[in-house]
């Protein structure tokens, strides 16, 4: 599947563009973070395949929806003792502020990260011919415990934090029958 190469894509642009490191911003199969991640994280991962022509009897016509999940973690204050101060931080300043700025980025070089994913594929396959679109976002942060970023401390609620998400659909493809590798 070529998927991957569009994953590839947008993280290696999110390093070049924000200054993330492999530790910041990665791809997972949902949005929590790695062990390692250190207080902020972002993970890039799938959250739909569909079919999009099902009248192709020569292709499979599919697109996918991708969400980035943020994860800022708050090591000093509890969840239980949040404040307005950190309420109006987090949409100020933080997850919302960074959301806005990668919706707005991932938007802008839509069709040049589209063309970077598929210079990644193969000639013998074939390519995408639609960029994913912001299509929405979670709303507000999700409160997170401990136990999201790992934690094994006795009482979760310590090494708390939220996260957000944005949602991206699109990337279609069409592969044709004959190029996907059948197995019986």
């Amino acid at each position: 599947m070529a998927i991957e190469k569009y994953l590839v894509a947008i993280r290696d642009y999110l390093h070049e563009k924000e200054g993330w490191d492999s530790t910041t911003c990665r791809v997972g199969m949902n949005g929590q973070p790695y062990p390692d991640a250190g207080n902020f994280s972002t993970m890039l991962h799938i959250v739909d395949w569909m079919p999009r022509d099902l009248g192709l009897e020569l292709a499979i016509d599919q697109q996918y929806a991708l969400q980035i999940t943020f994860t800022e973690r708050s090591t000093v204050t509890p969840y239980d003792r949040w404040g307005e101060d950190f309420v109006l931080n987090t949409y100020g300043n933080g997850l919302f502020k960074t959301a806005r700025r990668i919706i707005a980025r991932l938007s802008k070089d839509a069709y040049p990260i589209m063309n970077i994913a598929n210079s990644q594929i193969p000639d013998a396959y074939d390519k995408f011919i639609e960029p994913f679109f912001w299509v929405g976002s979670d709303g507000v942060p999700t409160i997170r415990d401990g136990t999201w970023f790992h934690t094994q401390a006795a009482n979760p609620i310590l090494n708390a934090g939220q996260s957000l998400g944005i949602r991206f659909r699109g990337a279609r493809i069409k592969e044709a029958h004959a190029r996907i590798n059948m197995v019986t």
